[in-house]
């Protein structure tokens, strides 16, 4: 359980090797980078590598700037989804009817969805 006001803890993989990461990528993608397959980032180690220092200067408002990057942004809320909607249904269903009640009610009012968040934080062109 998390109990509010808590760091989450997260294990980082660290390959010894650029040829490291690209058998553990072939393997189990989830392991090295999760959900940047999805977002169409299948690049080698050494190509992360080489561009870590760039990535680490994006900002959404950058990612947000392209079409690529907005395309990759709805991308990984669909993944996110599909990954955890499971999980979510899960929750409600333990949660009981109060919480499915606030579902139905949030939904009547129209549920947004991925890419309507993403235009909220970076508008279409």
């Amino acid at each position: 359980m998390v109990v509010p006001g808590t760091a989450i803890c997260c294990t980082r993989i660290r390959p010894r090797s650029p040829e490291d990461y690209d058998a553990v990528r072939l393997r189990d993608p989830q392991r090295c980078r999760p959900f940047c397959a999805e977002m169409g980032d299948v690049r080698t180690g050494r190509q992360v590598l080489r561009d870590r220092k760039a990535e680490a200067r994006l900002s959404l408002a950058m990612v947000c700037a392209s079409r690529k990057g907005r395309a990759q942004l709805s991308e990984l809320g669909a993944a996110i989804r599909r990954r955890f909607h499971g999980i979510a249904q899960a929750t409600l269903r333990t949660a009981g009817p109060s919480a499915e009640s606030t579902v139905r009610r949030a939904e009547s009012v129209g549920e947004r969805t991925c890419d309507d968040n993403v235009h909220a934080v970076c508008p279409p062109r």
